[in-house]
């Protein structure tokens, strides 16, 4: 992950329109994930030459809206497979969800992702009777 290309304006464009989804090979912190069903891809290639520089490229198309986040996750076991807690898509143990949170059944000490666990799903809870 270094040299210019996480740094491009293709690869913050990827992942503000498609959060999650690899940008370039080896982009671990986006995580393996797929645009909506109907998201539309223009590619732009400039060629050098003499004649004038190109103007700027369109801005890409407002995304779809999000599906509403899954309720909190039950109690579940370390390496259960849950969904994540705020975005879509699902998980599993020592995981990383497309926003970057850590997935809610990793174990304790995981460090791996980007932000800590928006929920434990490990951990008992109590119940009021």
């Amino acid at each position: 992950r270094t040299g210019p290309v996480p740094k491009s304006k293709y690869v913050a464009a990827v992942h503000e329109y498609c959060p999650g989804v690899y940008g370039y090979a080896y982009d671990d912190g986006a995580g393996l994930s797929t645009c909506p069903s109907g998201t539309k891809y223009e590619m732009t290639f400039y060629c050098p030459g003499d004649g004038p520089s190109p103007g700027p490229s369109p801005s890409p198309p407002t995304p779809p809206t999000p599906p509403p986040p899954p309720p909190p996750t039950p109690t579940c076991q370390v390496g259960d497979t849950v969904a994540c807690v705020g975005v879509a898509g699902f998980c599993a143990g020592d995981q990383c969800c497309a926003d970057g949170t850590t997935c809610p059944s990793a174990e304790e000490t995981f460090k791996g992702c980007l932000k800590p666990k928006a929920e434990d799903c490990t951990k008992a809870r109590a119940v009021v009777v």
